[in-house]
């Protein structure tokens, strides 16, 4: 009896601080990368301690989100769900010996979407939201 491969998946809720770039690789398969920054901890003096990962999406997924028209942007507010990997990209000022991560997406939803559906549910189903209702944290783009 074989098992099924099992992958490591994560959700994550972070801010893109970068703008998704689309890109085309030779045997024709799109890819988009971002950087996601989240909350990773509170120190001693009561401060957020903030990382980023870089997070990359494939075929549809990429062409998705690198959409003009529908597509995500810097500072839009993320949920992404994806499969951890080994990041074998280093910057010129990283060091090669410490271990770095990256998010293979298979999911990513703007949180002003996931906002708008709770409130939806919250005033008994297709009800216009409520004034109070509104979510407080929104996309600095506008969406």
């Amino acid at each position: 009896m074989g098992y099924a491969k099992q992958k490591n998946m994560m959700v994550m809720w972070g801010i893109a601080t970068s703008e998704p770039k689309l890109r085309t690789t030779q045997s024709g398969k799109h890819v988009c990368s971002f950087y996601l920054q989240y909350n990773k901890h509170v120190n001693e003096d009561g401060q957020k301690v903030k990382e980023s990962m870089s997070v990359t999406a494939w075929n549809d997924l990429a062409e998705y989100i690198c959409d003009n028209d529908i597509g995500i942007g810097k500072y839009d507010e993320l949920l992404v769900c994806g499969e951890i990997v080994p990041d074998t990209y280093y910057g010129r000022n990283e060091d090669p010996n410490v271990p770095k991560y990256k998010i293979n997406a298979e999911l990513i939803l703007p949180m002003t979407s996931i906002y708008q559906l709770m409130m939806m549910v919250v005033n008994g189903g297709g009800q216009p939201i409520r004034e109070e209702h509104k979510p407080s944290i929104v996309s600095k783009r506008g969406k």
